[in-house]
């Protein structure tokens, strides 16, 4: 388990599915395909619980999901399981830091529109006659 996973804020249930999906990959492609049950199993989840985290994971660029085929022996095809793939952890922390500067610049030019705009109200005089 990378050490930066700890760094990137993650909830307790993120950190259990990376650390699950990470004792799933093929060290070789870096891919994985166990179900949502078989997830939700292991850790002691619902299936919807599952779902939530594997989409916060990929929003914080720790993971991609891709959808699979599979055909039966009469040749009908069915939805598979999804194939994930971990990302290198150096993607997730870009992502984490651009994510964090770009808070920190929205949150200073909102303070600085409020000092614009308490400046301008100062030097109005709004009270009824």
């Amino acid at each position: 388990m990378p050490y930066d996973i700890f760094c990137l804020g993650l909830r307790m249930p993120e950190i259990a599915l990376y650390s699950y999906l990470m004792s799933c990959e093929n060290r070789k492609n870096y891919t994985c395909y166990p179900s949502y049950k078989t997830i939700a199993r292991t850790l002691n989840t619902s299936v919807n619980t599952v779902q939530k985290y594997v989409k916060a994971l990929e929003e914080k660029e720790l993971i991609s999901t891709e959808h699979t085929k599979i055909f039966t022996q009469n040749g009908l095809k069915l939805n598979g399981n999804l194939l994930y793939t971990i990302k290198p952890i150096q993607t997730a922390v870009d992502h984490f830091n651009q994510s964090q500067l770009d808070k920190a610049m929205l949150e200073s030019q909102k303070n600085i529109i409020q000092r614009k705009f308490q400046k301008a109200s100062g030097n109005c005089d709004f009270t009824p006659n």
